[in-house]
């Protein structure tokens, strides 16, 4: 259909800087965009409002991928990553999209721009509000290369009105959309082989009109009783190689099979490869020789066939006609390849399941960048939570624990206990051999601790030479005294330096049992004074009252 636009002129802004730049943004699509690196919609603007008319809110926070067409996804997944790894700054692609608001579909032209930060902004001109052929359906055919193929395509709706079109078919026929006209040869010719169609499922005529020798072709789209009627049309004078029957829909599902930029597999009820095109071929390093003597399971990542196979068994127990999965499969050379795998049933004329049609797409590049986002927030979060130079739990963490096991004491009756450690003499150490020096023997005092202690219990670096170690269960005073009297010990033992050779270091402990009504930050309090105390006194271990 033909889009009227109500531009906005430029004299009604309200004379802010973004309205001037959404007005001048106006003139040059219906609608901007900002994504993020994992497809999300971070900022949406809808210029054209008269022509799509979804609020901005129902868009942005949502991932724009998700509303494009699974036959143009390949394009659009293909179009986004040479954005996001930067092989590209600038694309453009048409491809059909969902409204945010309906279950509707539009044509648009998106400009795709790689940002300096590494986001992606969009501009969207919109080419078709109201695309009107079932796109949901897996038996759909694949419209995304209409544009390139020689037969003419149309698509009829109630009425014979034309609502779609290819540039093959108003060149071969000379029709616009629109209402079929009267008194027009080959227009009544398709009116005819569309009324078969709608009764029989299809229809195939030949004509001569106007010099010129056509074939027209017409199949019901959907199920009996539905009105869409998919035309194709194809001149066929001057192209004898092109008069055999087959060149209707199967040619136009061959010609998209075979040079999609994305894998596409036939697959058998016994999960081997049918039919394999050279994209797939590509994505898992095998020819197409290769790939037809195997099952899919051979190529598959074992972690993930599980998923996949229970899936395959939802489609042939008619639980479901088409699933979506992000699995692995496995390269030739022995790598794993992350892909978008996406499997529709197809199914006979009496509706019994033949095979599955797969639609294959490298996500890898994408993978990686999601690992790497989460690799950098773990390491991130444990430098927050962690000491630098012995890598024991910083003051934050322990505060937490200690809350949490207070929390646990007063839960389940139990008890727990906080040795506040001073190390004595370590100012001499810093002041005698450098600071390098002892660091190194801050970080063997800490091996030491965590090796005396449980993996329940938590060791904590809270200063410069101060540790703080909290005991998850203490049964009796006498059991956390002879833990006490351990880390003493072991603390006393001297450390062997590489460049000075023997290094003592003395402790100061201070002890305290956690009862249920303690408050986490009063009792290292005491713990800390128990060992200030203790410090007083000569070093040793002190109890708290």
């Amino acid at each position: 259909m033909t889009v009227t636009r109500l531009e906005t002129e430029v004299g009604e802004t309200s004379g802010t800087e973004e309205d001037w730049a959404l007005q001048i943004l106006g003139r040059l699509a219906d609608v901007v965009f900002v994504l993020s690196l994992d497809g999300g919609v971070e900022w949406r603007r809808e210029l054209g409002r008269d022509v799509i008319g979804t609020p901005d809110h129902l868009v942005e926070g949502g991932r724009m991928l998700d509303r494009i067409h699974p036959d143009d996804m390949g394009i659009a997944l293909a179009a986004f990553d040479d954005l996001a790894a930067g092989r590209s700054q600038q694309t453009e692609i048409e491809v059909r999209i969902r409204y945010a608001d309906r279950d509707e579909w539009m044509l648009g032209r998106v400009r795709g721009i790689r940002l300096s930060d590494s986001r992606i902004a969009g501009l969207t001109r919109i080419i078709d509000t109201a695309v009107d052929v079932d796109l949901t359906s897996p038996n759909a055919p694949g419209f995304s290369i209409a544009d390139v193929t020689p037969i003419g395509i149309a698509v009829l709706s109630r009425g014979d009105l034309v609502a779609y079109t290819n540039e093959s078919f108003r060149e071969t026929t000379k029709l616009e959309i629109g209402f079929l006209p009267e008194g027009d040869e080959t227009a009544g010719a398709i009116a005819a082989a569309a009324a078969g169609a709608r009764e029989h499922g299809k229809e195939r005529l030949e004509i001569s009109d106007r010099g010129h020798d056509l074939v027209i072709g017409a199949h019901r789209i959907g199920s009996e009783g539905r009105e869409e009627v998919l035309v194709t049309v194809q001149d066929v004078t001057e192209l004898t190689a092109l008069r055999a029957a087959q060149r209707t829909a199967d040619r136009l599902f061959s010609t998209a099979f075979e040079h999609a930029p994305t894998g596409m597999a036939l697959v058998g009820l016994d999960n081997r490869f049918l039919r394999v095109n050279p994209a797939f071929a590509e994505i898992t390093g095998y020819s197409v020789e290769e790939l037809l003597e195997v099952e899919f399971e051979a190529i598959t990542h074992p972690d993930d066939l599980g998923d996949d196979l229970a899936l395959v068994r939802q489609i042939i127990g008619g639980e479901v006609r088409s699933y979506r999965l992000e699995k692995r499969y496995l390269h030739k050379e022995g790598h794993p390849v992350w892909a978008e795998l996406r499997v529709a049933g197809a199914y006979d004329d009496a509706g019994t399941l033949t095979n599955f049609i797969s639609q294959i797409t490298d996500i890898t590049s994408r993978k990686l960048i999601e690992e790497q986002q989460r690799l950098n927030t773990a390491v991130l979060l444990h430098r927050s939570t962690h000491d630098p130079l012995t890598d024991l739990p910083n003051r934050a963490l322990l505060d937490e624990h200690l809350r949490l096991l207070i929390a646990r004491v007063r839960r389940e009756a139990d008890t727990g206990a906080i040795l506040y450690c001073d190390l004595d003499d370590f100012k001499a150490i810093n002041d005698a051999h450098g600071h390098l020096v002892g660091d190194r023997v801050l970080i063997e005092v800490a091996s030491r601790l965590r090796h005396l202690v449980r993996e329940t219990d938590l060791v904590a670096r809270v200063g410069g030479d101060e540790f703080v170690i909290a005991l998850a269960s203490a049964e009796h005073r006498e059991g956390v005294a002879e833990v006490a009297e351990r880390i003493h010990t072991a603390i006393s033992e001297p450390i062997r330096d590489p460049e000075i050779g023997p290094v003592e270091v003395g402790s100061s402990i201070g002890v305290v049992l956690i009862e249920a009504t303690d408050d986490p930050m009063a009792a290292l309090h005491r713990a800390d004074s128990a060992a200030y105390e203790a410090k007083r006194a000569g070093g040793g271990i002190r109890h708290a009252g």
